[in-house]
């Protein structure tokens, strides 16, 4: 009978106790973790899954941008205050947008446009171009196809550059990330009303 009730009296001592708790809270954080990567693992899937193959041609109206990530862009890049100037009112247009046709053999033409400005630029798979950039800087542009992406590497004559990547989502949507410096900017747009 001595030995049971001091057994009794040990299991419920307070340091027993706070090892309880600690445990149980432990356990409670795990779960939550596990918990947490499932579900950020299911996000990573979805949006996967939401990427479809570049379009043979499409037109895509602005949705979306990232002002002041675009503006570090261009600082980035060393474009002077009118070419950055120019290029912010353009994206920032409600009626920007971008049309683009693989003319066979993926040689891309694609025309922006906003603001009152449209400018074109050439794009060929594998091969190094000589053209200009949204704002008419001269630049390099060597094009990277893939199935579900286009990726641009965009070299100016001061030896800075720009990764320009492209992907379309369902049901209608063209993401381009761009990119100089490791600072990304966002463009959404969505496939424009015919």
């Amino acid at each position: 009978m001595g030995i049971s009730c001091r057994a009794v009296k040990q299991s419920n001592s307070p340091q027993n106790l706070k090892d309880f708790q600690t445990h149980q809270i432990n356990m409670a954080k795990f779960l939550l973790f596990g918990a947490l990567l499932v579900i950020g693992a299911a996000m990573v899937m979805v949006n996967a899954d939401d990427l479809i193959e570049v379009p043979k041609e499409g037109s895509y109206e602005v949705v979306n941008i990232d002002v002041k990530k675009s503006r570090q862009y261009a600082a980035d890049l060393g474009w002077n205050k009118e070419q950055t100037e120019d290029f912010m009112k353009m994206i920032a247009d409600d009626d920007f947008g971008v049309q683009f046709k693989n003319e066979g053999n993926n040689h891309f033409n694609i025309t922006f446009h906003g603001a009152g400005r449209t400018s074109n630029m050439e794009i060929e798979d594998g091969k190094e171009l000589n053209t200009k950039n949204i704002v008419g800087i001269p630049v390099k542009n060597k094009l990277t196809v893939e199935a579900k992406k286009l990726t641009i590497r965009q070299t100016y004559d001061s030896g800075k550059h720009a990764d320009i990547i492209w992907t379309f989502q369902k049901p209608d949507t063209m993401i381009i990330n761009h990119s100089a410096n490791d600072h990304p900017a966002q463009i959404t747009l969505k496939k424009a009303d015919k």
